[in-house]
């Protein structure tokens, strides 16, 4: 009799819902290994909630960004759920992430993914691409983007604690830096937008990368405020150029094309 009434409880209780909150501080990379060998990570600065009942995962992502690589289990049914869409996958990598306040994307590395919302149809996602909604667009637009193996490596280097740049503007490439370090800020001011940044940067090492494009562009001055022993401000500023480095800016902007997608 007490065993039966044992598996009475067991039976009751197995699919009662068990949530779950992970947080990843700024600057902070956290892993959440699952029993059936899938990892999810987050990004700075994210806040994830888990839900899980019966068969069903539901990951709701309600700051920053998530990598989710999940085993193929036919047992299991993921949800992953951001704002009004909806994602769900089989035996999948991908990335999610709250931009623009409020704008989503998604990036698949390997397998599918499809994605729903209130406005639009069942999309399916394949390796290698990536669909990005913003909140500034009419409800239900997506945008999709066809990235190389590489791009999508570098897009989701964060991973292992870089940031890789593809021609972005100075300024575009501070704000990423600020999602990863509370305590250094980078200010930019008068840098012209022509003035473009590209390579793989340690993400909690703004100073390495400021000090970079200080001795790559001499059009641009650096100045380190100190304010406090934990506090630094780096100002980036650009100053009129000389002939000769005009030469050599004229150079890399030549070589260097922005790509059709801004998003870093």
């Amino acid at each position: 009799m007490l065993v039966t009434a044992l598996l009475a409880v067991l039976l009751a209780t197995s699919d009662s819902p068990s949530v779950q909150t992970f947080i990843a501080d700024v600057g902070e990379i956290k892993s959440i290994s699952l029993p059936d060998g899938s990892v999810v990570t987050l990004n700075t600065d994210s806040v994830l909630r888990m839900l899980t009942q019966g068969r069903t995962l539901h990951f709701e992502l309600l700051r920053g960004e998530a990598l989710f690589a999940m085993t193929r289990n036919p047992e299991r049914h993921l949800l992953v759920s951001v704002g009004d869409l909806s994602i769900t996958e089989a035996g999948t990598t991908f990335s999610v992430r709250i931009v623009d306040e409020g704008g989503v994307r998604v990036i698949v590395e390997s397998g599918t993914v499809g994605l729903t919302s209130s406005h639009t149809p069942r999309t399916v996602v394949y390796p290698n691409q990536q669909i990005s909604q913003s909140d500034r667009d009419h409800p239900g637009t997506l945008h999709r983007a066809n990235l190389t193996s590489d791009e999508v490596h570098d897009r989701l280097a964060w991973r292992t604690g870089e940031i890789v740049f593809h021609c972005a503007s100075v300024a575009d490439a501070a704000q990423e830096f600020s999602r990863y370090n509370r305590r250094v800020r980078i200010e930019v001011q008068g840098v012209p937008d022509t003035v473009r940044v590209g390579g793989a940067f340690v993400a909690k090492d703004p100073l390495a990368f400021v000090q970079s494009i200080a001795i790559v562009y001499p059009d641009v001055r650096l100045q380190i405020e100190e304010r406090g022993p934990d506090h630094r401000i780096l100002h980036l500023t650009g100053v009129p150029p000389t002939p000769s480095s005009h030469s050599s800016q004229q150079t890399a902007e030549h070589q260097c094309h922005p790509p059709s997608d801004s998003n870093l």
